[in-house]
């Protein structure tokens, strides 16, 4: 199961590298390399059933240190943002509504209360079926060359 989620993980990267982004103000290849940095994925297994689970996406697993260190690399310094990481790349793949300030002295930028704060695009639609499909095969093979494997070692065990 560890295994499959490579293959995975590299299609939904490729996926993201072809996709085409139309942006206002913001720096395509930027984007496309910060959202690349956050692709993972987990194992779980299930307490009860012992049944394993694989999740793979953006934003899925836990943030080694190098990949938090990038992160904050990438923000930048000053009041330029929090920049894009594991913790918010769900904004730019789902995209988020109009926001607004409820109180005007919260925020520097916007004095008056109401005053917008934005929205922001999906960018990244529909990327993940398309990866999906497009690594499925993949995993399945890499899957069944791991259970070979292991039926191999449990055969030697019993002879």
């Amino acid at each position: 199961m560890v295994g499959m989620s490579a293959p995975l993980r590299t299609a939904i990267r490729k996926e993201t590298d072809a996709t085409a982004i139309t942006t206002s103000g913001v720096h395509a290849r930027r984007l496309k390399k910060a959202a690349k940095a956050t692709v993972g994925s987990s194992v779980k297994r299930d307490k009860d059933t012992g049944e394993l689970t694989l999740k793979v996406g953006y934003g899925v697993g836990k943030q080694s240190a190098l990949r938090k260190t990038k992160a904050t690399a990438r923000a930048g310094g000053g009041d330029a943002g929090v920049g894009i990481s594991a913790a918010n790349i769900h904004w730019l793949v789902l995209g988020t509504g109009k926001h607004s300030e409820k109180t005007g002295q919260e925020r520097v930028r916007t004095s008056m209360a109401g005053a917008s704060t934005g929205s922001t695009e999906q960018f990244f639609d529909g990327v993940i079926p398309k990866a999906v499909t497009a690594g499925t095969r993949a995993a399945l093979r890499k899957g069944a060359k791991k259970a070979r494997i292991a039926l191999r070692k449990v055969a030697k065990k019993r002879r």
